[in-house]
């Protein structure tokens, strides 16, 4: 297809715009380029052609009818949108008939000061307003419009223009966009889409920002009180603190030109103003939350309280601090404060002030505190000049920097934070001493943004000039302004004007969001690049950053205690996520799909299947997700958490799980096993959708593991190539259930006879194999032959036949006390009884004996003749056998269960160390004794041996103590004499009744 009819065919209105621009010889940015149709002065707006939902966000529905991009001086989802310069037009059509439905007034304006319209309400109809509009912004890079009302997120809108060349090139207008000129394609992969996130306008900044602010109000009674009682005869300095409800305007400034804020702190030891209503976003600090000697307190000194805040509970890395003074006056960005590595911008004075013994005018008090920092960071950086002041504007901040500042210099700090009011002795953090400290330390930039310091001798300048010319203005106390009428005067009118509506956090309101979710990053610090990929696709989720000293299971449990306890539900993602286009939009297609009792369950949001699996567990988890994606379905259902990439909970549910998993710590790291246990016992259903809307970046190493994430993919994800698919048609995928199992709990690392005898037993009695399930948590099954009762680490377990291996203290008994097992239904002995029953309070049968004991029942051994055997515990078998084992046969305990058996069931006499040695002997008859190594006690020493004899004749037990270096010396004949087969009370049948039925042979 020719490159003009192709043009034609996709863009018709840049097709004509630009064949009529040609030959008039004008250039494009100075026509009319619409070339809409005025009307006369008392046209209306045709109302037929728009629609407006109540439920959703304004300006979702304004980027939705567009198709408008964001991020376009940042490159990441914020409250920019870049329009078409051909669709301008339009674009005011649609935004005043959205203001006509929400019934407020609309104003337009350039950053410059250049254009301030307010159109009113009644206007709105009129298209003389909107084409005296047009005619005013056409040509302008970039322009702001703000709906002039009181809801939910009322953010000014930042708009940038862009216009397509003849050679098919996009051009953004600004000069500050993020890409400036690119190709169409390359347009739409640059620029973000806007996350709608069910129905209200989301925010991806890089990094989640907190503001922290600092408040004094000189008129509340208990603050007076506190001055009073400290400083009697000391007058309060109206200047100081007084306030002109600068806190309120401000919140109102911050709310429409930083949405993108994660969190507003507000630390006082005032009481809350009673204007400021609850409201998730914000919170209400105390100086006992963040002073680290209470002792200090009350404290009136704003260095002091300013040397404190990055110790706030529950701060995040980068914050903004900010003056309750301090305005920010039109749409600001994150790059405004932090660059792309997150380092800090220091808006510094362009001229230098501080000099150590230049502090020309001290009842300023702030030149001694800078002079104070500049000559501590000189000692430790000989070549930092440190001479130049903040800008009064608001302050970027990194709390590890702060911190880093508190560990070198804590004496200094900690005098500062002892000064109940200003003193010559002061250091000023976070208004000097942090930027030089982060500049030389390479942990800050250089800033330079428009700001003015508004004080009643220059207030005209911002009338004058316009309030939109600075991006930061400060009312700064000071040379009388508390008693300045005509300053007053005009600060309340320019207040009145430019902030007259309340923000959200002064009003009750309704989310746009009809489904709230609260998200956490989980990260490793070698991966957190990933950070500002994934807020910029789901949006506004806090970051859970591990610096290499929590580990896996303490970062997870730190991301869900983050969790917002209003929302419905809470996410946790992994750094390693690959997330879907279009997330929220997906998410609340799976959530019609599963209807309309979604919120009664948990969703992984991540799919992948183990094709060749034989375990129950997994082929189930296949047969499920088959059977839903034949049937055309979105999702399927399962008990059992696989893979938690990127895990959901009803955030309700999040301190049961929590407190759950807290006691499961012998699952070690492993978080989702923990999650999947609760689930379990919870009966909380999980879904996962077909397709999987999140993947694995497959450039990374799994996070519980060092292998890579290339064979970790996502069966099928929603943007990739559907495999799951192919594996079905392929039949690659295990559907066929193994037969049935009997399930215990056995060790397996090493072939050890005792261990062996376990499950050889319970093969013989149910008539089916084995499946060990020691290393699968999420299963339960039979504890039965060994000294294994201890090692109890899941609830539901089943204990026959068991032993402890010792006694033990509290914390143990602490420990088992919490995986109390499903039943008790016999033990060894009945030490072991006593101490279950005694020591832990669980209810234990009067059974007694090792399973061991009813090998005779199963195995019927060939006729050998040994004579006197040798049966050595592993630990002490190479000793044996180096030194006796020429003369005398020695048995080697990791050969097998019936060869062993067969050996010790062939001896005239078998002189034993190990336990099942003896219990072997003793089932088949066989004379024994018991050799007890004092210099090579087994762990537990004698209690197992002592466990087992309790059913037995204890006086009629051979035994004799014996050290390896006697080994060579011993008459093994003389021994061998002693051997007896002492008397036992032991019930055979009343053992194999004690077996749970479900580990008898099927009917």
């Amino acid at each position: 297809m020719k490159r003009k009819l192709k043009k034609l065919l996709s863009n018709p209105n840049r097709f004509f715009f630009d064949y009529f621009a040609k030959r008039l010889g004008a250039s494009t940015s100075a026509i009319d380029q619409d070339a809409p149709a005025f009307g006369s002065d008392d046209a209306s707006l045709n109302a037929q052609k728009f629609s407006f939902d109540d439920k959703v966000h304004p300006w979702v529905q304004v980027a939705k009818q567009f198709n408008l991009r964001s991020g376009a001086t940042t490159g990441h989802p914020d409250q920019s949108m870049l329009i078409d310069a051909t669709r301008l037009f339009d674009l005011l059509l649609y935004t005043f008939w959205i203001a006509h439905c929400l019934k407020v007034d609309v104003r337009i304006y350039t950053l410059g000061g250049g254009v301030n319209i307010t159109i009113q309400r009644e206007s709105l109809w009129r298209m003389l307003g909107v084409e005296n509009t047009y005619k005013k912004i056409q040509n302008r890079p970039d322009f702001v419009v703000e709906f002039l009302g009181e809801f939910d997120n009322n953010f000014a809108a930042h708009f940038f223009t862009f216009d397509e060349t003849q050679d098919g090139l996009i051009v953004v207008r600004s000069n500050s966009a993020y890409a400036k000129k690119t190709l169409r394609n390359t347009f739409f992969e640059a620029y973000p889409t806007i996350i709608n996130e069910f129905g209200n306008w989301a925010f991806g900044t890089p990094w989640p920002v907190d503001v922290v602010y600092t408040w004094v109000n000189k008129d509340d009674p208990d603050w007076s009180e506190m001055w009073g009682n400290t400083f009697p005869d000391k007058i309060i300095n109206t200047d100081r603190y007084a306030s002109k409800d600068e806190l309120r305007y401000s919140l109102r400034a911050l709310s429409k030109n930083m949405p993108w804020v994660h969190m507003v702190y507000i630390v006082s030891n005032c009481a809350k103003p009673a204007w400021l209503i609850d409201n998730p976003k914000i919170k209400w600090v105390v100086h006992e939350e963040i002073f680290p000697d209470a002792n200090v307190l009350p404290v009136f000194n704003s260095h002091a309280i300013e040397a404190c805040l990055h110790r706030i509970p529950g701060l995040n890395e980068h914050f903004i601090y900010f003056n309750d003074d301090m305005f920010v006056t039109r749409p600001s960005s994150y790059y405004d404060f932090f660059d792309d590595t997150g380092r800090s911008v220091a808006q510094l004075e362009p001229y230098g002030m501080v000099q150590k013994g230049n502090n020309f005018d001290a009842t300023r008090e702030f030149l001694s505190p800078a002079i104070n920092s500049q000559i501590l960071l000189q000692k430790r950086f000989p070549l930092c000049k440190a001479n130049r002041l903040h800008k009064h504007t608001p302050y970027a901040l990194k709390k590890s920097v702060l911190e880093a500042i508190e560990e070198i210099w804590a004496t200094e700090l900690d005098q500062t934070r002892a000064s109940k009011i200003r003193t010559p002795e002061d250091i000023n953090l976070p208004s000097f001493f942090y930027h030089h400290y982060a500049l030389a330390t390479g942990n800050a930039i250089f800033g330079d943004a428009p700001y003015l310091i508004v004080r009643p001798n220059n207030i005209e300048k911002v009338e004058n000039n316009g309030i939109y010319t600075y991006k930061f203005l400060c009312f700064n106390d000071g040379d009388g302004s508390a008693n300045d009428e005509k300053f007053l005067n005009n600060y309340k009118s320019l207040m009145s004007q430019t902030y007259s509506k309340r923000s959200p956090f002064e009003i009750e309101h309704s989310s746009w969001c009809s489904i709230k979710i609260s998200k956490t990053i989980m990260a490793y610090k070698t991966r957190k690049d990933r950070i500002p990929y994934i807020r910029s696709m789901v949006g506004d989720a806090a970051v859970s950053l591990d610096d290499g000293r929590w580990g896996l299971w303490e970062n997870s449990r730190r991301c869900w205690l983050s969790r917002d306890p209003a929302s419905e539900f809470h996410l946790v993602i992994q750094d390693d996520a690959v997330i879907c286009r279009e997330f929220s939009n997906r998410l609340s297609e799976l959530f019609a799909d599963v209807g309309n009792d979604y919120k009664n369950f948990a969703y992984c949001l991540y799919f992948r299947i183990k094709g060749n699996s034989k375990n129950d567990v997994l082929v189930n988890f296949n047969k499920r997700a088959i059977a839903a994606y034949k049937a055309g379905k979105g999702q399927f259902i399962d008990k059992y958490l696989r893979y938690g990439i990127a895990y959901m909970m009803p955030s309700h549910l999040v301190p049961e799980m929590i407190d759950h998993a807290d006691k499961l710590d012998h699952l070690g790291n492993h978080d989702d096993t923990r999650y999947s246990h609760f689930a379990a016992h919870k009966g909380l259903r999980i879904v996962y959708p077909l397709a999987s809307l999140i993947d694995q970046d497959p450039n990374y190493l799994s996070t519980h593991s060092s292998s890579s994430n290339k064979q970790l993919g996502a069966t099928w994800f929603i943007d990739g190539v559907n495999s799951f698919k192919t594996h079905i048609e392929s039949k690659q995928i295990s559907t066929e259930l193994s037969p049935p199992t009997s399930k215990v709990f056995y060790w397996d690392d090493k072939a050890n006879f005792g261990d062996e005898i376990g499950p050889w037993i319970i093969e013989r009695i149910s008539k089916r194999k084995v499946n060990n399930v020691r290393k699968n948590k999420n299963e339960v099954g039979l504890m039965t032959v060994g000294s294994i009762v201890q090692q109890i680490d899941r609830p539901g377990m089943t204990i026959w036949g068991s032993g402890i291996i010792r006694e033990y203290g509290r914390a143990k008994c602490l420990e088992l006390s919490v995986l109390k097992p499903k039943a008790i239904t016999a033990v060894r002995g009945r030490l072991t009884r006593d101490f279950l029953k005694n020591k832990l309070g669980w209810d234990v049968p009067e059974i007694f004996g090792d399973p061991a004991l009813l090998m005779p029942r199963y195995f019927n051994p060939p006729k050998l003749k040994y004579g006197i055997t040798l049966c050595p515990h592993y630990v002490h078998y190479t000793a044996f056998k180096e030194t006796l084992g020429e003369q005398f046969e020695v048995i080697d305990v990791t050969t097998g269960v019936e060869s062993v058996v067969s050996k010790i069931a062939g001896s005239t006499t078998v002189l034993s160390t190990s336990l099942h040695g003896i219990i072997i002997a003793q089932a088949y008859g066989i004379p024994w004794v018991w050799i007890r190594m004092n210099d090579a006690h087994l762990l537990g020493g004698d209690f197992k041996f002592e466990d087992f004899f309790s059913i037995l004749d204890r006086n009629a037990v051979a035994m004799i103590d014996v050290k390896l270096e006697e080994l060579s010396s011993l008459s093994i004949s003389s021994i061998a004499e002693k051997a007896r087969i002492p008397a036992m009370s032991f019930d055979g049948d009343a053992l194999i009744s004690a077996l749970p039925k479900e580990y008898h042979p099927l009917s």
